[in-house]
Order: structure tokens, then C-alpha cells, then sequence
């Protein structure tokens, strides 16, 4: 909680700074695609308690995701708005007999004010909420077992979900390469960076995948912690009046 209000403190900083400085728009209405590609560092100190009490020897999970997505920014005069959408993944773990393997995927919506910007450059803090799905898959190791195995035991695998809410501080930083040569800012290669820092909710209820009946007494996980993520996109026409 002590980040949360540090970051907090830092936004509300920029946001008054950025309202007292650079230059004055107005009209102005510039919109940019982007790819995106990170680390998500996520909680999940309820959720490897529960697995190592299990009478199976399970690998502890990960404590961080790999995550690759998209998404798209908007900016009208000074202020900006963002959508993003990813996939969340881990690399599968072997142990005893069981495949494991966790991931899942995230929506999110920001809001944030410009801090900095140049023809080139554009710094801004953005606050946002979304929303995170979780999956673990648990499977056993089938490569000894022939058709008829799998057909006389079918239990071979599970699959369960949840999902949770979670809040966002970040700070975006976007390089902007014109393609024309001009001072008109549009068909721009974007390339920039997001670094934050999330804060869960605390996770629903666990379901098997395919059922509707809730799993009782389900660990917390989620999305919290530090993230960096890297974007590649571009921009569409901005249409401006200086003062």
C-alpha cells in the first residue's frame, strides 16, 4: 500500500506540473494502434500456500507472467485515454507425474494527463482499472499411455479459472519517428515504454472450466506488483491550433 500512495502522490504531481506547462492546444485530437509486449509481476503467496499442502508435490508458481497484447491511445488536447488488452502466459512446469501450467489475460482502461511533449516526445502519467482472468491447468503426464488408457481413466486433467478487478499507476513514455519529414504529426512510428505498479482486489471464486458451480474456499491472486512493457505502434492524424 505504501507504493500505491507513493505513486499516487507522484500522478498528482505531474498532473498539476503538466497543467501549468508547455504549450497551449486546443482542437487537438491524435489517435495511435500499438502492440505491446511485458513482464506482470502477480500475487501469489495464498495460491503456493495451498499448493504446497497439496498430498501432490506441485511446483510452485510462477511470480511473474509473460505478457503480450494490444491496444489503443487516444489523446485530445492534453489529456489521454488508453485501452489495452493481453495475454497473460508461463512456461509449463513437470513434476511427480503433473504438467502444470499457469496464465490468463487481462482488460484495462487509463486515463492520464500530458506531463511532457515535443514534436518527438510525449510523457505522461496515466491511473487506470481493469479487469484479470486467471487459468491453471493441471495435467497428467500421458507420454507412456496408449488411446486405451485415456479412455479407461479419463481423468487426466484439470482446468480452473477466476478473475478479480485491479487498479493501475503508471508512466508512459512514447518516441515518435514522423514518416513525412514534416511538422504535420501524423503517420508516426511510435515506440515507447509503461512502467507501473497494480494492485489487486483480491480474486473471486475459483470455477473448473466448463462447469458453472463455484470451488469453495479458493486462494487470492492477482495482478499486483511491479510491470515494465514495451509498445510499438502507430499514429493516426492530429489535427491542432497553437495559441
Amino acid at each position: 500500500m505504501q507504493r500505491i500512495r507513493i505513486l499516487l502522490i507522484i500522478v498528482m504531481i505531474f498532473s498539476t506540473i503538466s497543467s501549468v506547462s508547455g504549450r497551449t492546444l486546443k482542437n487537438r485530437f491524435t489517435g495511435m494502434g500499438y502492440v505491446t509486449i511485458g513482464q506482470q509481476y502477480i500475487n501469489t503467496t495464498g495460491f503456493k500456500s495451498i499448493l504446497q499442502s497439496s498430498t501432490i508435490q506441485y511446483p510452485d508458481p510462477v511470480e511473474s507472467l509473460f505478457a503480450f497484447g494490444g491496444g489503443g491511445l487516444f489523446l485530445i488536447n492534453k489529456w489521454v485515454v488508453s485501452g489495452e488488452g493481453a495475454g497473460l502466459s508461463s512456461a509449463q512446469e513437470t513434476t511427480n507425474g503433473y504438467k502444470t501450467k499457469l496464465g490468463g489475460g487481462f482488460v484495462k482502461l487509463e486515463l492520464g494527463r500530458l506531463l511532457f511533449e515535443n514534436k518527438s516526445l510525449h510523457i505522461y502519467p496515466l491511473l487506470g482499472v481493469g479487469s484479470c482472468v486467471f487459468n491453471y491447468k493441471i495435467n497428467k503426464d500421458t507420454k507412456d499411455l496408449v488411446f486405451e488408457d485415456i479412455i479407461n481413466n479419463p481423468l487426466t486433467g484439470t482446468n480452473m479459472s477466476t478473475n478479480n478487478f485491479f487498479f493501475n499507476a503508471s508512466l508512459g513514455i512514447d518516441y515518435n519517428i514522423n514518416l513525412r519529414g514534416s511538422d504535420i504529426d501524423e503517420a508516426n512510428i511510435v515506440f515507447g515504454i509503461r512502467a507501473g505498479y497494480n494492485y489487486s482486489t483480491g480474486a473471486g471464486d475459483w470455477k473448473i472450466n466448463g462447469t458453472s458451480e463455484n470451488l469453495p474456499e479458493g486462494p487470492d491472486i492477482g495482478l499486483e506488483g511491479l510491470y515494465f512493457n514495451l509498445i510499438f505502434g502507430i499514429s493516426g492524424s492530429n489535427f491542432e491550433d497553437e495559441e
